[in-house]
């Protein structure tokens, strides 16, 4: 990088870091509105939460979980699953079981990608390319 390039940090919105963690597949789920609005007005601004609050405020008010997601993603050290024809990408963090690719069944089964395959066998497909 050039000495006078300006420095940038790779983010996420805070709405797709709750929607992940939490398991939703809705950013406007109540859950991860309920849990977004826990956190500004207590911490400040989006770019306040994301970059610069303390873990133990984070985990004050949203648990271990969320916090670790938070620092994952300003430590540069959360992964995406590339999104691909229309499908959006998925964040991925040490904390998650699964990240919800595609739609669930009614019976809380396996969750399926438009392919139809796995969620477990996507990932380990992504894991070992990377």
């Amino acid at each position: 990088m050039p000495e006078d390039a300006i420095p940038y940090k790779y983010l996420l919105p805070l709405s797709e870091i709750v929607a992940a963690v939490t398991g939703s597949s809705s950013l406007y789920a109540s859950s991860v509105q309920e849990i977004y609005r826990r956190l500004i007005p207590s911490l400040g601004d989006e770019f306040e939460v994301l970059l610069s609050s303390s873990k133990d405020s984070i985990v004050s008010l949203v648990g271990s979980d969320m916090a670790e997601a938070i620092l994952e993603v300003r430590n540069g050290k959360a992964d995406v699953i590339p999104g691909y024809d229309g499908v959006y990408g998925q964040p991925v963090f040490s904390t998650m079981r699964k990240p919800k690719i595609g739609r669930e069944d009614d019976r809380d089964e396996a969750v399926l990608d438009t392919a139809g395959e796995s969620f477990d066998g996507k990932l380990d497909k992504y894991l070992r390319d990377v």
